[in-house]
């Protein structure tokens, strides 16, 4: 078995939220909680050719006798960072672009436009907003098999989208507009 190998940070600088858990960790399939999301790349990102080329230099510190092999062979089988939204096209913005998973043990960085910190109450990010968002790869060869996966260090919101199924945009305080004291009573449930 080879040694783990980490890679350098890589900035994807337009990516679509989906399946987030950045505020909470979740547990899938019984595997340890872990922070994550699904960051869905247009495939004209540089960010695919930037994601491609971190994976074949962490093959070859990973694997520096058979890295080319190994890569071919995590491709092929779908256990690079990368993938082809078709293997997710039944859910909303997958087809016809890429998407990397991206998990962490560590609550990642969450901050706005402007850099501030976000919580989960400020409704700020959600499954179907644009983030910029800040990864990096990791090689795995162990009893579990031969991988290159995606640590999720942060997201930035960058803008509003058609929120996902299942997920929406928080109403706005403009949304909303002063009422008389009668107005908006009618349909009030008991």
């Amino acid at each position: 078995m080879a040694k783990s190998v980490t890679g350098e940070r890589i900035i994807i600088p337009e990516a679509r939220l989906a399946f987030p858990d950045l505020f909470v960790a979740r547990s899938i399939e019984g595997g340890p909680a872990q922070f994550g999301a699904n960051l869905i790349i247009s495939p004209n990102s540089p960010a695919i050719a930037a994601i491609r080329a971190e994976e074949a230099r962490l093959a070859k510190l990973a694997w520096p006798d058979k890295a080319d092999a190994m890569l071919e062979m995590i491709r092929a089988k779908n256990n690079g960072a990368v993938h082809s939204g078709a293997l997710k096209a039944k859910y909303d913005g997958f087809a016809d672009n890429f998407f990397v998973s991206a998990n962490i043990k560590t609550r990642p960085t969450i901050v706005d436009r402007n850099g501030s910190p976000l919580t989960e109450a400020d409704g700020k990010i959600y499954s179907g907003c644009y983030v910029l968002a800040h990864i990096s790869l990791w090689t795995m060869d162990n009893q579990y098999g031969q991988k290159i996966n995606a640590n999720l260090l942060g997201v930035q919101f960058l803008r509003d989208g058609d929120a996902f199924s299942g997920g929406a945009a928080p109403s706005a305080v403009e949304d909303f507009k002063p009422l008389d004291a009668d107005e908006g009573l009618g349909g009030v449930m008991d």
